[in-house]
């Protein structure tokens, strides 16, 4: 089935939205490794989609 590593992404996107709330400095002691992790994050999202050639749980 294709599509489902998208949804999954775009949870955890979603997720680190909601987390966007704590004070991560305090967690990660590095801003900058807080905003390599959330680019990834987006640059992941866009190639997954453009790997995905359907709606999730399709098999093409």
């Amino acid at each position: 089935m294709k599509g489902w590593r998208t949804l999954a992404l775009g949870a955890a996107t979603a997720l680190f939205g909601f987390l966007q709330g704590f004070d991560w400095v305090t967690i990660t002691t590095d801003p900058e490794t807080l905003s390599l992790i959330t680019g990834g994050v987006g640059l992941a999202v866009v190639v997954l989609r453009f790997l995905s050639t359907g709606p999730a749980g399709t098999k093409l």
